[in-house]
C-alpha cells in the first residue's frame, strides 16, 4: 500500500508540474493515472485530489461539463483544506479547485455564479495563511473582474498580488504581477507605461515557460500594437500563442486569440474587415464548441458592429438575439448590457455603433 500511495504521490505532482506550464494533455494523462492508483489505496482525499487535477485538466482542454463534474466531486470531498494535505502535494486542492471551477462557470455564461465562487475563493485562500495558494488565486480571478470592468475589485486585488509577489521567490509570479499591473494601465488609458509593462511580463513568462495568463497579456498588447499600425508585429506575436497553445491542446484560450486577430485587423490606418470577419467567425464556432458562452457573445458583438456600420441592423440583431437568449444570468454585466442595447435599437430603428472597450 506504501509503494501505490507513493506513486499516487509522484502522479499529483507530475501532473502540477504539467499544469503550471499549461500542458493540458500531459496534465489530464497523468491525473487519469492517478485516478486510477487513487482508487487502489481506496483514500478519500486521494479521490478528491483526482478529481481536483482531472477537473483543471479538462477545464483546461475545453470541456467544461466534464471539468464541473469533477471539480464538484473535490469539493464535495474536500470541505476543509488541510494544510497536511498542501505540503504533501505541493499545492492546495481545494483552492485549485474553486480557481478552475470559477473560471468554467464564467466561460459557460454562469457569471453571477463565477463572482460568487470568486468571492469565496480569494475568502479561503486568505485565510489559508498560504502566499502561493493566495496569490494563485488573485490571478486567476483578476482575469474575471477585468472582464467585467470591476476596477475597484482589479485596484484591490492587484495590490495584494503585487505585495505578495514582490515577497515570494517564484519567479514567474512577478512576471505575472507585471502584466497584471499592465492591464490595469491599458485600463485606466495609461497606454505606453501599460504595454511596457506587458512587453517585460512575456518576455520574463517565455524564458520561464510558464503560460498561466499569457493569453491576456498578449491579446491587449497585440492589440494595441495594432492601433499604433504595427499589426505585422501584433499578428506575429498572437499566431505564437495560439501555435504555443496547440502545442499543449490547451484549446481554452482560442476564442479569446481568434477574437484578438480580428480586432487587429480592425485597428490601425488600414482596417481589413473582411479578415476580421473571418477571426470572429472562428472565435464564435471554437466558443461554441467548447460551450464558452460570453466569449462566443463578445466576438458577436464585434461582427455586430461591422454589420451595424453596413447598414445591416437586421442582420445584428439576428447575429446577438439567439446568443442572448440563451443566458439566464449575468444580465448587470457590460457586454449582455450592450447586446440589449443592440437589440432594444434595431426594434426601434434606431442601431448605431456602441462604444466599449473590445477586449
Amino acid at each position: 500500500m506504501t509503494t501505490i500511495f507513493s506513486n499516487f504521490v509522484c502522479s499529483a505532482v507530475l501532473s502540477m508540474y504539467f499544469l503550471h506550464l499549461a500542458d493540458a494533455a500531459g496534465a489530464r494523462d497523468v491525473a487519469s493515472r492517478g485516478e486510477a492508483v487513487a482508487a487502489k489505496t481506496g483514500r478519500r482525499d486521494d479521490a478528491s485530489i483526482a478529481n481536483c487535477l482531472l477537473g483543471t485538466a479538462h477545464y483546461l482542454s475545453g470541456d467544461q461539463l466534464l471539468a464541473q463534474k469533477h471539480l464538484e466531486a473535490a469539493l464535495r470531498d474536500l470541505p476543509d483544506e488541510a494544510p497536511s494535505i498542501a505540503s504533501q502535494y505541493m499545492f492546495a486542492p481545494r483552492s485549485q479547485s474553486l480557481m478552475c471551477l470559477t473560471r468554467s462557470h464564467w466561460l459557460v455564461g454562469n457569471i453571477d455564479q463565477a463572482i460568487r465562487y470568486a468571492e469565496t475563493t480569494i475568502e479561503e485562500a486568505d485565510k489559508s495563511e498560504h502566499p502561493i495558494t493566495l496569490i494563485s488565486a488573485l490571478g486567476m480571478m483578476m482575469s474575471l473582474y477585468f472582464w467585467i470592468d470591476d476596477l475597484p475589485q482589479v485596484e484591490r486585488n492587484l495590490a495584494k498580488f503585487e505585495y505578495i509577489s514582490g515577497k515570494t521567490f517564484f519567479g514567474p509570479y512577478r512576471a505575472v504581477a507585471h502584466g497584471l499591473k499592465g492591464l490595469y494601465l491599458l485600463r485606466t488609458d495609461r497606454t505606453s507605461e501599460g504595454m511596457r509593462y506587458l512587453r517585460e511580463a512575456l518576455k520574463r513568462l517565455t524564458v520561464r515557460r510558464y503560460k498561466m495568463l499569457v493569453s491576456d497579456f498578449a491579446t491587449e498588447l497585440a492589440i494595441c500594437m495594432a492601433k499604433q499600425n504595427h499589426r505585422a508585429e501584433a499578428l506575429i506575436l498572437i499566431d505564437e500563442v495560439i501555435a504555443s497553445y496547440y502545442e499543449v491542446n490547451m484549446v481554452i484560450h482560442l476564442p479569446a486569440l481568434f477574437l484578438a486577430k480580428a480586432l487587429v485587423f480592425l485597428q490601425g490606418e488600414a482596417p481589413d474587415p473582411k479578415s476580421a470577419e473571418e477571426y470572429l467567425e472562428r472565435s464564435m464556432a471554437v466558443a461554441r464548441k467548447q460551450s464558452a458562452l460570453p466569449y462566443e457573445l463578445r466576438a458577436a458583438l464585434q461582427l455586430a458592429q461591422i454589420r451595424i456600420v453596413s447598414d445591416d441592423a437586421e442582420g445584428a440583431r439576428d447575429l446577438i438575439r439567439p446568443i442572448y437568449m440563451r443566458f439566464s444570468e449575468g444580465f448587470e454585466t457590460p457586454d449582455l448590457i450592450r447586446a440589449r442595447e443592440i437589440l432594444d435599437r434595431a426594434m426601434q430603428g434606431t442601431v448605431h455603433t456602441v462604444s466599449r472597450r473590445p477586449s
